[in-house]
């Protein structure tokens, strides 16, 4: 009764490579670099919305 349902999509499978590393300079201080999706692979997660392509974080940590 009302509503707007829309059948079933199969999406593609994918595999992504993504990776975290991470160093402790002293007790107090820690740099790290987060990749995510470095393959730069194309997919969607949800139809019609495609993820965000190749990713890369640097960061410092203060403890």
């Amino acid at each position: 009764m009302g509503g707007c349902a829309a059948e079933d999509v199969s999406l593609k499978s994918y595999t992504l490579l993504n990776a975290h590393i991470q160093y402790s300079i002293n007790k107090h201080f820690i740099v790290y670099a987060d990749g995510q999706n470095q393959g730069n692979k194309v997919f969607n997660e949800i139809n019609g919305y495609n993820a965000i392509g190749r990713m890369l974080m640097i960061g410092l940590r203060i403890k």
